[in-house]
């Protein structure tokens, strides 16, 4: 069976949720029926579910409007982490979502601007700390634009432990960004600015209320961070990483998952991501599990 989520607004982006044999969807309401057997596996999964077939045409003001979006999670996929909480659901998670394609860095870029992040398929991209849009993007070297345009957002930064093997071109913490505000977030702990430095589209560059330099990103970001966090932590944790920013951050992006939850574009980001290399973000999948870890850091 499909897994349900719910979602905050309507959904805007309902096509991209589409799969291949899914009949899921009425005028008012997206329920979930048994998967076609094609979805059995990872492997099986990927070779039968288009992304074409997820992506978006339907960003038309009521198109549709519904409570819950199929995650396109196959089923059992989180088994191994039922009933586990804290230390032991991560440890549980790792062993699920860890082992996945590395695309490498140019070929992930490539895959990130050209597919993953084009989900109405029109070669337009936003970044996401401005809402900024570029079109005629399909892949890294369009969206440079010369150094004028977007590049790709580490969320969890390469001298913190995303500098190089699959943690590098990881897509799950990989964004498409502003090249200005991605040069100004540069390594500093995402953050409740409090004293403005800069400002980029909605996202702000200042000090928090202990006058620590942080970068805030827009609202409609912040819980998009705060998953790819949970994740990079849950994936890469294990492997001598520096957790000297997430030490600063746990705390608020606790506060950001519960005030942006998870919506259809990020589900949809979810799924396309799982066909591109092979595992999906669990804390986009079940938002609760953040709840049963508590803690990450001990």
């Amino acid at each position: 069976m499909f897994n349900t989520l719910k979602i905050k607004t309507p959904a805007k982006l309902l096509s991209a949720l589409l799969l291949v044999g899914m009949t899921v969807l009425s005028t008012t309401g997206c329920g979930s029926r048994t998967a076609p057997a094609a979805f059995a596996g990872n492997q099986a999964f990927m070779a039968s579910a288009p992304l074409q077939a997820q992506r978006a045409n339907a960003a038309r003001p009521g198109f549709m409007s519904f409570s819950t979006v199929p995650t396109g999670e196959p089923d059992g996929y989180y088994a191994a982490a039922q009933g586990q909480t804290g230390q032991g659901l991560i440890s549980s998670l790792n062993g699920i979502v860890a082992r996945h394609k590395d695309l490498g860095y140019s070929t992930g870029r490539d895959v990130m601007f050209g597919t993953v992040d084009d989900l109405d398929n029109d070669d337009v991209v936003e970044g996401v700390y401005t809402g900024r849009r570029l079109d005629k993007v399909n892949n890294r070297g369009t969206a440079y634009r010369n150094g004028e345009g977007l590049n790709a957002e580490h969320t969890w930064p390469k001298s913190k432990g995303a500098g190089g093997g699959p943690a590098k071109s990881d897509l799950h913490h990989l964004f498409p960004t502003d090249i200005r505000a991605n040069s100004a977030r540069s390594s500093f702990p995402f953050g409740v600015v409090r004293g403005v430095d800069k400002t980029f589209g909605g996202s702000k560059l200042g000090s928090d209320e202990r006058g620590r330099t942080v970068f805030e990103p827009r609202d409609e970001h912040k819980g998009n961070v705060a998953r790819a966090l949970f994740y990079f932590y849950t994936v890469y944790g294990r492997n001598g990483i520096s957790t000297s920013n997430f030490r600063v951050e746990e705390p608020v992006l606790l506060q950001w998952h519960k005030q942006d939850p998870v919506d259809a574009a990020e589900i949809a980001r979810n799924n396309a991501i799982y066909q591109a290399q092979g595992n999906r973000n669990p804390y986009i999948d079940h938002p609760e599990f953040v709840d049963a870890v508590g803690r990450f850091l001990n």
